[in-house]
């Protein structure tokens, strides 16, 4: 089939005089858009031609400065307050201004003595005339005086070089730098005749904003390819950027799940399981579990599966989820470590964390944290800096207690309450303790997120579940929430006394 049979049905169902006046309505908009171009370049140029104008004027009078400064040093400095013309001294003198190379193009320096009159020029030794020329009545301007300014030969404090611009009713504005001459009366004058380039005339206006008119609409003509290419050459680096992104997130969810135990400690009497998942590449949640000596609070390095006699538990959870938070949650858990390597005890652990974090987090940023040491004999020490609640199953009752946190969460006050102290535990055989984030019971019941979780269904899982192991409670509690993707971040610890 051809392309004209192929388009013929898509042609015959539009109308013609509808295509016309579209065609109209984008001239017409183009012819406007280049006319209100055109006259924004007229505007601009004018503006940025009395700007530019100014801006030379004040380069001009800085470099003036400059050079004069830099000629009076190759200036014997021994001058009298007059020189005769053709003396040894003006000889001197002459010499460095007739072999000056470091000028612009059209500057010179000359020397003038202290009743105005010019003595040393570039051309004076074959055109004496300029010895009668006397710029004791000039006024020396500086830009935006506009009143009263001093005559080019007065002398300034010490050896403060003067620059601005002279008029001549002759040939316009010139621009002069002024300097005493060290020991003498003498001046030397540093000159440019620079006022052409100050000014841009009218034609140039004119044929410049024709120019522009006539460069808008050949570009909003081609505006429409162009457009295409650039957004398709913006895709295609979107595209990449996000590639780079998801790598890079990728690492740091790998490098922070490296972060959680690979296995968990044995503790004599005690069985422990535990998951950690995250909304995003990265969360916010993070948990340890570190194997600890007796009551001494140090690290003991053990064999694998080898029981211990206690350990160390921690469940943190920053506001919010994805790398900013799983920084903080990183961070917080070296932290715990190393508080626990140099013996700290738990609760003068929390308060270095919350020392630390208080002085990281930005405002309206804060974790809470649980963290507990669990004995062989049965006693588990727990503080919690609003972290809650944490469930505790009775098995000698069937019931399950809920123990509200000690403190506000970290990071809230650089210090904790003065009357803060640690909960104490003694489990019993069958006795479970159950620590999770608001990830889980937050967690929505469907797809309109208008349901939660809450509290009541994990408590009758511990009370249903009881005669089960830490592994198997802890897939139960995974069950209740797999159903809907996680919106926030879910961290679980589960601890059961078995005997």
């Amino acid at each position: 089939m051809s392309l004209r049979a192929l388009f013929q049905p898509l042609a015959s169902s539009i109308s013609l005089p509808r295509i016309r006046k579209r065609r109209t309505l984008i001239v017409c908009a183009l012819l406007v858009q280049a006319v209100v171009l055109a006259l924004g370049w007229l505007v601009t140029f004018r503006i940025v031609r009395d700007r530019f104008a100014q801006v030379v004027e004040d380069k001009i009078i800085e470099q003036n400065v400059e050079l004069a400064e830099r000629v009076a040093q190759l200036l014997p400095d021994d001058l009298p307050d007059m020189l005769e013309f053709g003396s040894p001294e003006w000889d001197k003198v002459q010499g460095v201004i007739e072999n000056l190379t470091d000028l612009p193009a059209d500057g010179f320096a000359c020397v003038i003595q202290p009743d105005g009159s010019i003595i040393c020029h570039p051309d004076v030794r074959h055109d004496q005339s300029l010895l009668r020329v006397n710029l004791g009545d000039k006024a020396l301007r500086t830009p935006g005086d506009h009143g009263a300014a001093d005559r080019v030969i007065v002398s300034e404090a010490g050896m403060e070089t003067a620059s601005g611009r002279i008029e001549f009713a002759a040939d316009g504005v010139h621009y002069v730098a002024t300097r005493k001459l060290p020991g003498s009366d003498l001046r030397l004058l540093v000159h440019q005749p620079q006022a052409g380039l100050l000014t841009a005339g009218e034609e140039t206006t004119r044929a410049v904003a024709l120019s522009a008119g006539l460069a808008a609409i050949v570009v909003l003509t081609v505006s429409g390819l162009g457009l295409t290419w650039v957004l398709r050459g913006y895709d295609s680096f979107v595209a990449e950027v996000n590639r780079r992104m998801r790598d890079n997130l990728k690492l740091a969810r790998t490098i922070q799940r490296s972060t959680l135990p690979e296995s968990l400690p044995q503790v004599r009497g005690f069985q422990m399981a535990a998951y950690s998942e995250a909304a995003e590449e990265t969360g916010g949640d993070a948990y340890d579990v570190v194997p600890m000596t007796r009551d001494d609070m140090h690290i003991r390095a053990s064999r694998t599966g080898e029981p211990t006699h206690a350990a160390a538990m921690l469940i943190a959870d920053a506001t919010g989820h994805g790398v900013g938070p799983a920084i903080s949650v990183s961070q917080l858990r070296a932290m715990f470590r190393v508080a626990l390597r140099l013996g700290a005890s738990l609760l003068d652990t929390a308060s270095h964390l919350n020392t630390q974090a208080a002085q990281d987090l930005p405002d309206g940023r804060f974790i809470t944290a649980a963290m507990a040491v669990v004995h062989r004999e049965g006693l588990v020490r727990w503080f919690s800096a609003g972290q809650g609640p944490l469930l505790l199953y009775h098995a000698a009752t069937g019931e399950v207690e809920s123990l509200a946190p000690q403190a506000w969460p970290l990071g809230v006050d650089a210090d904790l309450p003065t009357d803060v102290g640690l909960g104490e535990i003694l489990m019993k055989p069958g006795d479970i303790l159950l620590l999770a984030t608001d990830g889980i019971y937050e967690a929505p019941l469907d797809d309109t997120g208008r349901s939660r979780l809450g509290e009541a269904p994990v408590i009758d899982l511990l009370r249903d579940g009881a005669d089960r192991d830490a592994e198997e409670l802890l897939g139960q509690v995974r069950e209740l929430v797999a159903d809907t993707p996680p919106e926030d971040d879910r961290t679980v610890i589960v601890l059961k006394r078995t005997g």
